[in-house]
């Protein structure tokens, strides 16, 4: 009986039957979407060298779009914070996240010499494939390193990602 319904249906009104059918369909996709979760397998490994200097009202809200990458923080992503003579609350902000992730985030301090000079110590700490700089002040998308990762593991020989 349900099956002579639907094929009336669709003889009677074939936008309606395709229109119907696509939601429903889309419905259980988000349904499996939604139960399966992240299903992107990380190809590679990040480091993000940040240069620090008195930015302790921005530290929380970096800190949380680091930790929050879809791609998986505390497997895919190493976090370098180089305090470059901060005389603000940043030093200790930023330790109160390295004792919640001791294996994924680094923190030298170095007497105030510039931005370059902070990022260049940072990258002498640096063991994964690929790195990028990241200010403090600033928010990274929750897709970020997903969305590089799945362009990278498309072409291996990639020297650089812009």
């Amino acid at each position: 009986m349900f099956f002579f319904k639907k094929v009336k249906k669709l003889f009677k009104d074939p936008e309606l039957f395709f229109h119907d059918y696509n939601i429903k369909k889309r419905a259980k996709n988000n349904l499996i979407i939604k139960k399966l979760g992240n299903s992107h397998i990380p190809y590679s490994t990040y480091t993000i060298v940040s240069a620090v200097y008195n930015v302790e009202k921005y530290l929380d809200d970096f800190f949380t779009s680091i930790i929050n990458q879809s791609i998986g923080f505390e497997k895919s992503i190493q976090l370098i914070m180089v305090d470059d003579g901060s005389s603000d609350n940043s030093a200790n902000i930023i330790k109160r996240y390295q004792k919640l992730y001791p294996n994924n985030i680094t923190y030298i301090y170095k007497e105030n010499g510039g931005q370059a000079s902070a990022r260049n110590l940072g990258l002498k700490y640096v063991k994964t494939p690929w790195v990028t700089f990241a200010d403090p002040d600033d928010f990274l998308d929750k897709d970020y390193f997903k969305n590089i990762d799945i362009e990278i593991s498309k072409n291996n020989n990639l020297a650089m990602v812009s």
